[in-house]
């Protein structure tokens, strides 16, 4: 019996050069031609949401989490989603925070001004909620996407979460 060929891929990009390989053909690449721009980096939120942003930083910051709650649930940037998982996590709404940020941090773009924070967050999270090993994958994923992103605390929160781990 011939073998069972090979499964479909998921990009299919892929199908096409297969086959094009498959039959004798080949992908020429001119390595004179200009590399392609990379994505255009994600801008902050507008001035006026940018200042709504600060607001809810500022309440939250004070303790006056339902008051933060509220005006961060109008900001559509990751930023705002941020703010509202920490009023979240202040309202002792831990599980709602978690989902949040789980949810975000997996639509959100790694070129985000927020991403970083985001995953910090997610991460003190599932300290919080004893899900050391997630939270360890996601603070060494943050020091190698971002090794000057709080630094100190990142490398502290390594090193506490592997004392933890080896029980």
């Amino acid at each position: 019996a011939p073998p069972a060929p090979p499964p479909p891929s998921v990009n299919p990009d892929e199908d096409v050069f297969a086959r094009l390989l498959e039959e004798g053909g080949s992908i020429d690449i001119d390595p004179e031609a200009p590399a392609p721009r990379p994505p255009p980096p994600v801008r902050g939120p507008a001035p006026a949401a940018r200042e709504d942003l600060e607001e809810v930083r500022a309440l939250v910051a004070v303790g006056l989490y339902a008051q933060g709650l509220e005006l961060a649930k109008r900001l559509p940037s990751l930023g705002g989603q941020v703010e509202q998982a920490k009023a979240l996590r202040g309202l002792g709404r831990v599980g709602e925070a978690v989902e949040l940020l789980r949810e975000a941090s997996n639509d959100a773009a790694e070129n985000d001004p927020d991403y970083a924070e985001t995953l910090f967050e997610l991460a003190g999270l599932y300290i919080q909620t004893n899900k050391h090993k997630a939270a360890l994958r996601l603070t060494e994923e943050l020091r190698d996407l971002l090794p000057e992103y709080r630094e100190g605390e990142v490398r502290a929160r390594i090193r506490g979460l592997g004392r933890i781990l080896k029980g």
